[in-house]
């Protein structure tokens, strides 16, 4: 550890680190959960290489996050439910026809799944005519 960043300085900036992770890289929701202001975290991202390149690396779990779930979804997700008697029941739904066409729809361009619009034109002549003369 450097001799310029104190050890609670440290810890705070690592604690902002695993709240960036738990709140999928929300900023706000980070800082309030750690008691520092949204500046604070700008400060650090301007002034602390290492900091930055942590932050920087957690870019990609807001998007895993939303992968896996739309993964959950085109499987035909599983919730819990309490039945009238008390008992926890899963329910598993069926698969999720909207996230499937989405996915093909972004991932499955090679193989077709794409929405195309076809456009025709029509060239039709014109006649210009300057002082009298047709070109």
């Amino acid at each position: 550890m450097s001799e310029e960043q104190p050890q609670n300085l440290t810890i705070k900036k690592d604690a902002m680190i695993q709240a960036l992770t738990s709140s999928l890289g929300n900023v706000t929701e980070a800082a309030e959960k750690i008691g520092i202001r949204r500046e604070t975290h700008y400060a650090w991202l301007k002034d602390d290489a290492e900091y930055s390149a942590a932050v920087a690396s957690l870019k990609n779990v807001a998007l895993d996050f939303a992968e896996s779930q739309l993964k959950k979804l085109m499987e035909g997700a599983e919730r819990q439910a309490l039945t009238h008697d008390g008992e926890i029941v899963t329910i598993k739904d069926a698969p999720n026809t909207s996230a499937i066409i989405f996915y093909l729809k972004t991932q499955g361009k090679g193989r077709g799944y794409i929405e195309r619009q076809e456009l025709s034109t029509e060239i039709k002549s014109i006649n210009i005519t300057i002082d009298g003369t047709n070109i």
